[in-house]
């Protein structure tokens, strides 16, 4: 077993100073998949791809490029081209470290079942197999624009999605659709489409995510179970999210979309960092809906930015206050928030500018692997003392991570 010593040191050599976490971190059993039997279970292509490999999938004819995905697909382990990011993020669910509407369970726990109309179980069933829809589209533009990371992110948050419809499903005793039922059409034009070009590709994004904030917004006004109200804004507020790193994408490739957006979001809403979820239950609270304290619009306001900070750029502040107040438990074990604030103190200090020089990229994949090596620890043969302060050394280091990263989508899958 590591002694104490061990471990502090290598959390400072190894996780901040290089983030060269391959011979460390085989140690712990969690190898990168390569050579070691593992392989990369559900990942995107595009993580594992070379440069020449990814020149050369642009090159060939559209009808030649999914049989060269499937070889570096063979060549690189990955068994899945499905649900993407998911599983990069899936541990994190372990933690109850982030916001309440985390974990859709939790959100209406509390919210007694009703009687279901036929209606209702339409908009379970459907729900469901829309949200599919989203991630396999998404999924499947990924793999043709490995360059293009907005699909594969997005993908990961879609999947959360059908995991929160599937919560109702469970409660209400419903099978869970195994295909798109009547959008099974929709889903192979939507393809057709987004096979043309990244502009094509870029508008099936938005038309999806305008589709699914006015069919939730059909659903909610055709219930009354408050839970159906919870997971469903939650579901359809994120889309506004979504649209927005969709319009950014459009941007930074230097095009124009044709699909009209102006009804959602304005031009200042492109400018600010902050999650743009209330704007849905804002337009439910016009059309005369009550909803739950736990969705309405005044609450998802208050997931914003901080009040002195409003308006500004700066990395990770609407997510300080999460940080901040985290006491959560920990499979067992808990975060000493005290205890964590000492040692952010004396990371920031000796690691705080090589931490701000990383990309997202880089940020991105630093907290993948801190989130498993927690993990490990926590299911690890180590005393509750021993568990608090590994918990309260790495959750520092991931705080740092978190407050220097600019994609709002990596943000959105820590604590949406």
């Amino acid at each position: 077993m590591k002694t104490n010593k061990m471990i502090a040191a290598w959390l400072a050599a190894t996780a901040i100073a290089t983030l060269s976490f391959g011979s460390t971190f085989a140690m712990w059993g969690h190898g990168n998949g390569n050579g070691n039997g593992n392989g990369n279970g559900g990942g995107q292509l595009s993580q594992y791809v070379t440069a020449e490999e990814k020149a050369e999938l642009q090159s060939l004819p559209q009808e030649e490029r999914q049989a060269f995905m499937n070889e570096l697909k063979a060549k690189y382990g990955i068994t899945s081209s499905q649900g993407g990011g998911y599983g990069k993020w899936k541990s994190w669910s372990k933690w109850g470290h982030g916001s309440e509407d985390h974990n859709p369970g939790d959100m209406i726990a509390n919210i007694p079942a009703s009687d279901l109309t036929d209606k209702e179980e339409e908009i379970l069933i459907y729900g469901y197999e829309e949200e599919r829809l989203a991630r396999d589209v998404y999924n499947y533009l990924a793999d043709l624009y490995p360059d293009e990371e907005v699909f594969s992110k997005i993908a990961s948050s879609e999947q959360k999605h059908m995991d929160s419809v599937e919560v109702l499903l469970d409660r209400y005793n419903m099978d869970v659709p195994t295909g798109y039922g009547d959008l099974q059409s929709t889903v192979d034009a939507l393809k057709t489409q987004g096979e043309k070009s990244l502009k094509d590709a870029l508008e099936v994004g938005l038309q999806i995510e305008v589709l699914d904030i006015e069919d939730i917004e059909d659903a909610i006004l055709n219930t009354d179970n408050d839970d159906f109200k919870v997971v469903f804004t939650n579901i359809g507020g994120a889309s506004y999210n979504h649209m927005r790193s969709f319009l950014k994408a459009f941007d930074s490739n230097w095009l124009t979309p044709d699909t009209d957006t102006s009804e959602f979001l304005s031009t200042d809403d492109l400018d600010v960092k902050w999650p743009l979820k209330y704007k849905l239950a804002e337009r439910l609270e016009a059309e005369g809906i009550v909803l739950p304290e736990q969705v309405n619009s005044e609450t998802l306001k208050s997931k914003g930015p901080n009040s002195d900070s409003h308006g500004k750029s700066s990395k990770g502040t609407m997510w300080k206050g999460k940080w901040g107040s985290m006491s959560a438990s920990l499979n067992g074990s808990r975060v000493n928030v005290t205890l964590k604030n000492q040692y952010k103190t004396k990371y920031e200090s000796k690691y705080g500018s090589l931490i701000a020089k990383m990309d997202d990229s880089k940020l991105e994949t630093f907290i993948e692997k801190v989130d498993a090596i927690i993990e490990k620890v926590n299911t690890g043969n180590y005393s509750d003392a021993t568990k608090e302060k590994y918990n309260a050394m790495l959750i520092a280091l991931k705080e740092i991570a978190v407050q220097n990263i600019d994609d709002e989508n990596i943000l959105e899958g820590l604590f949406d």
